[in-house]
């Protein structure tokens, strides 16, 4: 140009911190797992030793506060012959928990004989059972009531009552019923229906330790309370003297992993027992709620509301591989950081923990939360003669930041499935699926009660052959634990997206900083004060798998905020000592950055990270920003940009405009009509077009929500650093209305692009959001599945167009789309893409 020739230098580098990243976070997940582990195996042996019809553990420190009992039946004593002839009664035998209010079935419905005069006691079955001990403290108020009277001393410990159903029936085919202890539901409703019914209830603390003897208990009509004679058993129970009720508590949850990837269990003020992965509220919580606190209080009348074979089953078939996966990468990570290979494979082979990770390893869960194919792809633009550096331009190429190993199917059967963004979406209606639940579990209760109540004013416990109450808590149970079941599947799988997603966010912002130009133009000092905005360009198209792993993304891409950016002088120490909540690793691959420290402050959502570079003391002192030093830190303020570029987003976008069309024509027919429900508003019309959102379909809505989510963002960001002066007008819009700011001019041509974004394959997006990124000062980040072809066309395209940007801005020689296109293409032939 002139006198003088223009010369572009193209380089591909592989990040030397993705895997220091990865290693350090998956540190801190090991330890935070290893918490959640043990919590997890403490619930599964309270829920074990709450069950009745487990003997006591002899390894469990608890295990004496647990009696050892079991019931022989008999026969029925009758008082007085009927008019039918009568040959055998139904007997069920129930335990009253002095802890909830809902019986336990014990001998499920069993035809015994019936005599009208005592007869020799043989008995036709004897039934263990194992009654937990509990302290007068821990029963039901109406239980702590009877106890806390003037002059009344209270036992160590109750094991509450017996209730004996007897239902007297002619000679019939008996129907037995289920397994009794198989699920908390209603296990048989053999006794309904008959016509005459019989109920004996008697408490157990007066049997315990005394010879087994055969019992006569009275039973008395369910209706007029007349006695209607006895039956006969034989009871026994069986207490370890030196016994208490004392029980340790449940090992904390505190600092597991739940809580360490930013998330709430929702669960916190449900009133479900027991908590898990979180710790009881603080009674100052609900505040004067005096509802909530009713709620509460009504909730904690009910048990337990998770099974031990759920938490058995969860423990040992999700969570415990889950910690041991953890495990071994926290280990192979750190081996790999110091360790030589002990073979040489080709990469795209490789399957053990690198700084590179090929696309091909993408279901290999051992390196799922290492990113792949991370580059820094970079254009140095020097001048001739004097190769003077006159511009460079750099962004950061990968695959999509999602769980690949883990799949997008359904977590259980009939569940959830696709990624983060709509799994915790979904973790919100599991939310208020509970909340539903055990409204109308208490609704059924009281009514129950309340019925009941006007007969016999002496009932406290819900029968265990109420099929109804039954089936209502039996649906909490299963509301309650899919949410679980979903919160933890969503904890694993942020480990890993996180983990990918902070390693190309370093990346990024390290080359920012290794690049002079922006260094020179006080960038830093405005990174320090707003942040540092990384723009992420995804290239995904929102159908298939591909819909899940751009809603992995944005989850991960979003979770950066928790992130904060520390820069120091090595201190010598590449081997700090490790702590639960803060790791060191060692940098092996760059010869100016010694280590990499992270560590996790806060709980749940409130958590935050920080990340700690150790740099060699004399690049520090020459290289580092002074706005960098002495200890101040760099958040992230991630952006994330989603335009779908394949085949498969063309046959999505042509099929929505087909659905577009047909909304409009309903919507005018509608208008005509009913011009109330459509004017103004979304209505009820346009809801009954709305796409599934299922795998393995295409859902347009999430590219257009992420880009007006990205777009408000990135106002606030502009606004921040280039403030409007008092009164300068902008551009109104009211998807931005949250902010309440207008569009800055910046911004204009972005977002003309992706208000006419719906339905079209608009690559002026992603061409819009990088130059605007760029002129904020931040930095680019393009993905697509693999990080390898949409990648490689859309950055060789980037680059060219900042070979354009330059000649037209510094040289005055602008160019047409034309050459633009002919110099990526060149790039393309003989560059590094």
């Amino acid at each position: 140009y002139g006198a003088a020739a223009l010369v572009a230098t193209e380089r591909a580098t592989e990040s030397s911190v993705v895997l220091p990243v990865a290693a350090a976070f998956m540190a801190l997940c090991n330890s935070a797992c290893q918490i959640s582990q043990n919590h997890c195996a403490d619930l599964a042996a309270h829920l074990l030793h709450y069950r009745i019809d487990a003997p006591p553990d002899p390894s469990a420190s608890f295990a004496k506060a647990k009696a050892k009992a079991s019931i022989g039946m008999g026969y029925m004593l009758l008082n007085n012959a009927t008019s039918q002839p009568l040959q055998q009664a139904m007997v069920t035998v129930n335990w009253q928990r002095p802890d909830s209010i809902f019986e336990v079935e014990i001998v499920k419905p069993t035809p015994v004989r019936v005599h009208p005069n005592a007869v020799q006691y043989t008995p036709i079955l004897d039934q263990p059972f194992y009654p937990k001990l509990t302290s007068i403290k821990g029963a039901l108020p109406a239980i702590q009531a009877r106890y806390n009277q003037p002059n009344v001393t209270p036992p160590p410990y109750i094991l509450g009552n017996l209730s004996i159903n007897v239902a007297l029936r002619t000679t019939k085919t008996a129907t037995t019923g289920a397994n009794p202890f198989d699920q908390v539901g209603p296990t048989s409703q053999a006794i309904q229906g008959e016509e005459e019914f019989g109920l004996a209830v008697f408490a157990l603390d007066g049997y315990v330790n005394k010879p087994q003897e055969v019992l006569q208990v009275p039973v008395y009509h369910s209706k007029t309370k007349a006695p209607m004679g006895s039956i006969v058993i034989q009871l026994s129970i069986q207490v370890d003297p030196s016994a208490t009720v004392d029980v340790p508590p449940i090992s904390t949850s505190k600092d597991g992993l739940v809580s360490l990837v930013g998330l709430d269990t929702l669960m916190e003020t449900s009133g479900a027992a027991p908590p898990i992965d979180y710790e009881l509220p603080d009674a100052s919580t609900y505040g004067s709620n005096q509802a909530l606190q009713r709620r509460q209080a009504q909730l904690s009348t009910m048990g337990l509301f998770y099974t031990h074979p759920y938490m058995h089953q969860h423990f040992t078939q999700v969570r415990l591989p889950d910690a041991r996966l953890l495990q071994q990468k926290a280990h192979a990570y750190s081996v790999a950081l110091v360790a030589d290979p002990e073979t040489i494979v080709p990469s795209y082979e490789e399957r053990a923990p690198s700084s590179f990770r090929p696309s091909s390893s993408r279901q290999a869960p051992l390196v799922a939360s290492i990113p792949f194919n991370v580059h820094i792809q970079s254009l140095g633009l020097s001048k001739l003669p004097n190769g003077d550096p006159v511009g460079t331009f750099h962004n950061i190429t990968c695959g999509a930041p999602a769980d690949h190993a883990r799949g997008f199917a359904e977590i259980y059967q009939g569940g959830p499935s696709g990624g983060l963004r709509r799994l915790e979406q979904k973790r919100l209606e599991l939310q208020q699926q509970v909340a539903d639940a055990q409204t109308h579990l208490i609704l059924g209760v009281s009514n129950y009660f309340v019925t009941s109540r006007q007969t016999n004013p002496h009932i406290y416990h819900v029968p265990a052959h109420h099929s109804e109450l039954m089936h209502l808590r039996w649906k909490v149970f299963q509301a309650i634990q899919n949410l679980h079941t979903v919160t933890w599947h969503c904890a694993m799988r942020r480990t890993n997206v996180f983990s990918q997603a902070l390693g190309i966010a370093m990346s990024s912002l390290l080359a920012s900083l290794s690049d002079v130009h922006k260094v020179g133009q006080k960038w830093p000092d405005l990174w320090v004060r707003h942040g540092y905005l990384v723009s992420y360009e995804g290239l995904l198209s929102a159908a298939g798998k591909e819909l899940g792993m751009i809603e992995d993304a944005s989850v991960g891409i979003a979770m950066l905020r928790m992130c904060s950016v520390q820069l120091i002088g090595d201190d010598g120490n590449g081997d700090a000592p490790q702590t639960p909540t803060k790791t060191r690793v060692v940098i092996p691959h760059s010869p100016h950055l010694k280590w990499l420290q992270m560590e996790a402050t806060g709980c749940g959502s409130k958590t935050q990270y920080k990340v700690t570079i150790g740099v060699d003391r004399a690049f520090y002192a020459s290289n580092v920003p002074e706005p960098l030093r002495n200890g101040k830190m760099v958040r992230f303020y991630p952006l994330l940009f989603q335009v779908g570029v394949d085949i498969r987003q063309w046959g999505a976008n042509t099929g929505m405009k087909a659905s577009l069309q047909l909304k409009d024509n309903v919507a005018s027919v509608a208008k005509a009509v009913r011009p109330d429900e459509v004017c103004g508003s979304t209505g009820n019309v346009e809801n009954e077009f709305e796409d599934e959102d299922m795998s393995g379909i295409e859902d347009n809505d999430v590219l257009i929500a992420l880009n007006y989510e990205a777009l408000r963002k990135m106002n606030v960001y502009a606004h921040a650093i280039s403030p409007l002066p008092t009164g300068a007008a902008g551009q109104g819009h009211p998807q931005l209305s949250g902010e309440e700011l207008a569009v800055h001019p910046v911004l204009s041509s972005l977002h003309a692009h992706i208000v006419g974004s719906a339905g079209k394959m608009n690559h002026g997006i992603l061409d819009e959001a990088a130059q605007v990124a760029q002129k904020l000062g931040g930095g680019g980040v393009v993905f697509c599945k693999s990080g390898k072809d949409r990648t490689a066309m859309h950055v060789t395209f980037k680059q060219a167009q900042y070979v354009h940007s330059y000649l037209r801005r510094v040289l005055k020689n602008p160019r047409d789309a034309v050459d633009i296109t002919e110099d990526a293409n060149r790039m393309r032939v003989y560059g590094t893409r």
